[in-house]
């Protein structure tokens, strides 16, 4: 039996094995089986491979510049292996690239950021309860005045005004949408990423672009960006 060959039976015995499963539960007999596997399995199946390729092809591209990544550095690093199973959970639950790109570079950073292993652990559970909303967010308040640089946005010219003016200004997306970012910025601050639950305080212009991200925030949005 060939390498191919071999693959094949294990997803064919993975995807028998949760059939058999779903069968066990009352009231799903063959049909709910089969729907399963078209539906549900395979589609996750898909997801969880395209996952561990991307992994190995980020892998496989640093290693020839940085020897932590050798297979024969990796397989004896515990904190890649648990970062690996930890970030595959988040993963295969999820299908917005923006987190699964947070996910794989967090993965990365696992073996290159002088972070606390603890709270390495902590930031992949961070990941799986944020949104692409929520990241966005929380990277523009984390240097507002930098976002509008590289986004070409013109500095605004109100003299006071809350944070929220700011961030309809920078992000018209989000104009009128003032309860579902309040509510974003509440869990940001929930979460320990954020000083303040709230943006409506108004501020002269030049508190306009202070960071309200805390150093817990910046520790975490440095370890989902690619390095």
């Amino acid at each position: 039996m060939d390498k191919e060959e071999s693959k094949d039976k294990a997803k064919e015995l993975a995807l028998a094995t949760i059939r058999g499963l779903i069968s066990w539960i009352p009231g799903a007999g063959g049909l709910m089986s089969e729907w399963f596997g078209q539906v549900v399995a395979s589609p996750i199946a898909k997801r969880r491979d395209e996952w561990v390729r991307s992994i190995e092809e980020r892998v496989r591209a640093i290693e020839k510049d940085d020897p932590r990544f050798s297979a024969e550095n990796l397989k004896n690093n515990k904190i890649f292996a648990t970062a690996v199973l930890a970030a595959t959970q988040v993963a295969l639950r999820n299908h917005q690239e923006e987190k699964i790109a947070a996910l794989r570079n967090g993965v990365i950073n696992s073996v290159t950021s002088d972070i606390e292993e603890d709270k390495k652990l902590m930031f992949f559970n961070v990941i799986d309860l944020l949104t692409p909303t929520h990241l966005k967010i929380l990277r523009f308040f984390d240097n507002p005045n930098a976002w509008l640089g590289k986004s070409e946005t013109p500095l605004p010219k109100f003299l006071m005004a809350g944070h929220e003016a700011l961030l309809e200004y920078a992000l018209p997306e989000f104009r009128g949408q003032g309860e579902f970012y309040n509510q974003i910025l509440k869990e940001l601050h929930a979460h320990g990423l954020t000083s303040t639950p709230a943006i409506h305080n108004v501020v002269a212009s030049a508190g306009f672009f202070h960071s309200i991200t805390t150093l817990f925030g910046k520790e975490f949005l440095k370890f989902v960006e690619e390095k």
